[in-house]
């Protein structure tokens, strides 16, 4: 409950004189109580546990500061127990994380949905909490889920592919004679080549310069792209 209800002592700043304040409120003698104590409402810290249903469906939480107008939207991150027994909470002010669009679980299709949603939740964690590879990788991570998970509806014996593969089968003839799911296909080989920039033999072969910020941001938004042209997000 907070607002709570405490038993408080005059502060000795007052004297024996009543006096009225909106922090404090109404001190006098005759306030207080024999043992010196009066009543007062006060706002209380109170130490909060997340509990199973919150952690089970963190990617659908939130977290409003302020009230009315002044309020704002944070999406949970991420939320750690610390040492202490209390939670660390990792949030981001919603209006911030429109680099990956929200994913329609029932769109996608059933026997990969865990994983794709899995691999999506790992991408939308680290960009805002890992270095630029790791950003990279978990796109090509989570690209390589998604299209996986859409080509087991036109050729199932097939998945498990990676990424480079999956780009050629999407822009191939099948899906039309003018170069297939074009922008699908384009975007899961880009990532696929920004993630072979990192490697050591890539930059060492081919003098690759390391990935940047600019770099991590690209293949975030190309999988948020992915994810819209497969038709799993509200648009």
């Amino acid at each position: 409950m907070n607002p709570s209800d405490w038993q408080v002592q005059r502060h000795p700043a007052f004297g024996a004189h009543p006096r009225s304040d909106a922090s404090y409120g109404t001190y006098s003698h005759s306030s207080s109580g024999l043992d010196g104590y009066s009543p007062k409402r006060l706002v209380t810290f109170c130490s909060w546990v997340a509990d199973a249903s919150v952690l089970k469906h963190l990617r659908h939480s939130v977290l409003i500061l302020g009230v009315g107008e002044r309020a704002s939207i944070h999406t949970i991150l991420d939320i750690e127990r610390l040492a202490s027994g209390e939670e660390l909470i990792t949030m981001r002010t919603r209006a911030s994380l429109g680099v990956l669009p929200e994913l329609l679980d029932a769109l996608i299709p059933e026997h990969h949905a865990a994983l794709v949603l899995e691999q999506f939740e790992k991408a939308a964690r680290a960009a805002f909490r890992d270095d630029v590879d790791s950003v990279v990788d978990r796109c090509r991570e989570a690209a390589s889920a998604a299209l996986n998970a859409e080509r087991s509806l036109h050729d199932d014996a097939a998945v498990g592919k990676d990424l480079g593969e999956l780009a050629n089968f999407f822009g191939g003839d099948r899906f039309g004679a003018r170069g297939g799911r074009a922008v699908l296909s384009n975007a899961a080989r880009i990532i696929a080549r920004l993630h072979a920039h990192a490697k050591t033999a890539e930059r060492l072969s081919n003098q690759t310069a390391p990935l940047s910020e600019g770099d991590a941001e690209c293949a975030l938004a190309l999988l948020g792209t992915i994810y819209r042209e497969l038709g799993w997000t509200y648009r």
